[in-house]
């Protein structure tokens, strides 16, 4: 058995990055920005993971400015959910004015397990 990486990118402690148009995974969790601060996640193939991004340690209250928008997040789950609540997650962020928006494919459907991400805007 292939052991897989914790993670795919460690942007932690990172201020004003953009990762846009790109595939990542194969890995626990795809994208780490922990203490990070305006990062820009777009139109990324986030497959293959537990995790697809977190960002919840915020030690230092930096964690804020994240737009995470029109990304494919693939994990283990599937819908309508047949192994009851599981720990996998496709975004797990804390922090102050993150924007977690989805703009959903016509070819995303139900039953291919693809379920659209309403849109979240904290403050």
């Amino acid at each position: 058995m292939v052991k897989r990486r914790t993670r795919a990118i460690d942007a932690s402690g990172v201020h004003d990055v953009w990762f846009e148009s790109f595939t990542a995974g194969d890995a626990k969790t795809a994208i780490v920005a922990h203490e990070s601060s305006r990062i820009v996640i777009r139109r990324c193939h986030l497959r293959n993971v537990d995790f697809g991004i977190t960002a919840t340690r915020n030690t230092t209250d930096a964690l804020r400015g994240f737009f995470i928008s029109d990304n494919l997040i693939e994990g283990p789950s599937v819908w309508p959910r047949s192994k009851g609540i599981e720990d996998a997650r496709g975004i797990q962020i804390s922090g102050a004015g993150q924007v977690v928006c989805y703009k959903p494919h016509p070819f995303f459907r139900r039953r291919d397990g693809h379920v659209p991400l309403a849109a979240v805007r904290s403050h």
